[in-house]
């Protein structure tokens, strides 16, 4: 069943479907998936079919973007009338209020399922380490699901929901991405909320979201997130701008990447970047090294001792509660000191500094998912070795604050999945959600276990409420001598343009700057200009570059659409030298060397 949210809507628009009608079929379907051990617990079908029946009585000016959209919660994070087990075996209270992530969603019209099951107190990237089971790869059930929200990426990738929330400290929600075919939502830290998330680490823990289009995957984010008071690390998302079109695309060189041996994942990656660079995209290899020695922080130092400070209670007489692997992990921490944990806080920021550098070069970072595929079996002979062999692209980056997104990429000659991560600067989410939407759709435009073709006419919102264009007629123009007062703040190319008609250009007494003039009547040739997108937080900074006689105001297009952009004052013009003829600030500046 094709489950994208696009498809749900056109179903219910043209009366082909209800939400009752629906969901007795998705139930139906979630009833008979074979491998049971996706779900931990699940909302009783009586009340599924309530909500979706409640749903349908709404008239259509109520209906939210999450109308009738079934999906799940991993169970470590709070769902009202649910246990949040946290991968125990012993019995949890149930949950009283829904965690601000759920209750906006449902508050969108989406319906809960249940809860998915995890790696035990949501350590591992194997889904294996719970009493309730290990979910399996949807390709092959002899493979591992991921983790660890394995549940989550199960359920989706299984068509089972359209949608669904786990959490991503090290990776949790870009594994199971990679290894069931679908788009994993690792957003920036902090934008959405983590109270009602029982914590990992919690000064990195993300709310994470498993859907099977990137479009679908963004949806969800925006909605789910926003600022939460009750949250210590949460945070505004304001947004940073990402290149439009051709990208500097990093990735690692062949002395850093690192597949483990596994050549079908080395073929499937090499694959994807030359399709990339046959679109025209920039291929930059880097040294990855630094990076997977952040990485190693992580669960090497004594960052691991944040998760033992959660599972305090666990490790003071209720050790037999927890999984072996999960009890030698966390227990570790116990070895280590204040002193230790401030060392280890200092390396983080000190590589966060040090390696903020790398974005001069490239736009997005593109690395594979993971860099093998483990079978259930070789897990087991390795449990920690392999674990961390499949965190090698991921464990760095919410300690460097970052945001990523896991897409599918293809698959390999075993038919295994073969997934990519793209990953950027903080605060880039709403962009980078719109390369890696293009990505998918070019290197593999399918989701899911049964391949259904992603729909690629939804575009991704470009978050203008967070940017503003900007209209540049002179130094500031791409190349040329003010640029970096845009780019150093963000701003990055839209497109060239060419104002109205009615505008008359010249160039300053100081020689230096044009004024762009209106005069209303006038039948000029159109001045060429550039939009630049900028992030509204720097607008005010932008503005004290600016001396008179310019200033910001509106400028009207040759289409006949007005933005923001640079004007003159009238009296600009007294003494200053009319450039009309030239039709604007390059073609004057290549007149005057040749002359």
């Amino acid at each position: 069943m094709d489950l994208q949210i696009s498809r749900i809507n056109a179903l219910y628009a043209s009366g082909e479907e209800t939400v009752v009608s629906l969901l007795t079929k998705v139930l139906a379907n979630v009833d008979s998936y074979a491998d049971k051990a996706v779900f931990i617990s699940r909302v009783a079908h009586n009340d599924v079919l309530k909500r979706a029946a409640e749903l349908d009585a709404l008239p259509p000016e109520k209906r939210g973007r999450l109308y009738g959209v079934p999906f799940a919660v991993k169970d470590n994070i709070e769902a009202a009338g649910l246990p949040t087990t946290k991968g125990l075996a012993t019995p949890q209270p149930i949950a009283q209020r829904n965690a601000p992530v759920v209750q906006r969603a449902l508050d969108e019209g989406a319906v809960l399922i249940g809860k998915t099951n995890l790696d035990q107190f949501a350590t591992g990237l194997v889904g294996v380490r719970s009493p309730y089971g290990a979910p399996r790869c949807v390709f092959d059930d002899h493979m591992v699901s991921g983790g660890s929200s394995s549940g989550s990426g199960v359920a989706v990738g299984a068509h089972l929901v359209s949608f669904a929330f786990g959490t991503d400290t090290a990776g949790s929600g870009r594994v199971p991405a990679g290894f069931n075919n679908v788009v994993g939502v690792k957003p920036t830290k902090g934008i959405l909320s983590a109270t009602g998330v029982f914590p990992a680490n919690r000064s990195q823990d993300c709310v994470s979201v498993f859907a099977l289009s990137v479009t679908d995957g963004d949806l969800v984010r925006q909605i789910s997130q926003g600022v939460d008071p009750e949250d210590p690390y949460s945070r505004s998302a304001h947004q940073v701008a990402l290149p439009l079109g051709k990208l500097r695309i990093g990735i690692p060189n062949s002395s850093s990447i690192e597949f483990f041996g596994d050549k079908e994942a080395e073929r499937e990656f090499d694959r994807a970047c030359e399709a990339l660079r046959t679109q025209g995209h920039d291929i930059v290899p880097f040294n990855f090294d630094p990076f997977a020695q952040t990485a190693r922080l992580l669960y090497e130092t004594a960052w691991v001792s944040e998760r033992t400070h959660a599972l305090q209670p666990w490790l003071n007489g209720a050790e037999d509660e927890l999984h072996p692997t999960t009890l030698k992990i966390v227990g570790g921490g116990l070895q280590y000191s204040a002193v230790d944990a401030f060392d280890a806080i200092y390396k983080a920021a000190a590589a966060k500094q040090k390696l903020a550098s790398v974005w001069d070069n490239f736009d997005v970072m593109l690395l594979p998912t993971t860099p093998t595929f483990f079978s259930v079996a070789e897990l087991e002979e390795e449990p920690i070795k392999r674990n961390s062999q499949l965190g090698y692209y991921t464990n760095f980056v919410n300690l460097l604050d970052l945001a990523a997104l896991a897409i599918p990429a293809g698959f390999r000659a075993d038919k295994l999945p073969s997934g990519v991560t793209l990953v950027a600067p903080a605060f880039t989410d709403c962009d980078l959600a719109r390369i890696g939407a293009e990505f998918h759709a070019y290197l593999s435009p399918v989701s899911g276990r049964d391949k259904i073709k992603i729909d690629t006419s939804q575009c991704i919102p470009q978050c203008p409420e967070s940017f503003l264009d900007i209209v540049v007629v002179g130094a500031h123009l791409e190349g040329m001598s003010l640029n970096k007062g845009l780019t150093s703040r963000g701003a990055v190319f839209v497109s060239a343009e060419k104002t109205a008609r009615e505008y008359r250009f010249y160039v300053l007494s100081d020689e230096k700057r044009p004024a762009l003039v209106y005069e209303p009547g006038f039948d000029g040739p159109g001045i060429d200009c550039e939009i630049w997108r900028i992030p509204k937080v720097n607008i005010g900074d932008f503005l004290t570059t600016i001396d008179p006689p310019l200033g910001l105001g509106s400028v009207k297009l040759s289409t006949g659409v007005f933005r923001n952009g640079f004007i003159a004052e009238y009296q600009a013009i007294k003494g200053a030298k009319d450039i009309t003829e030239f039709g604007g600030w390059r073609s004057f500046k290549s007149a005057e060397v040749v002359s």
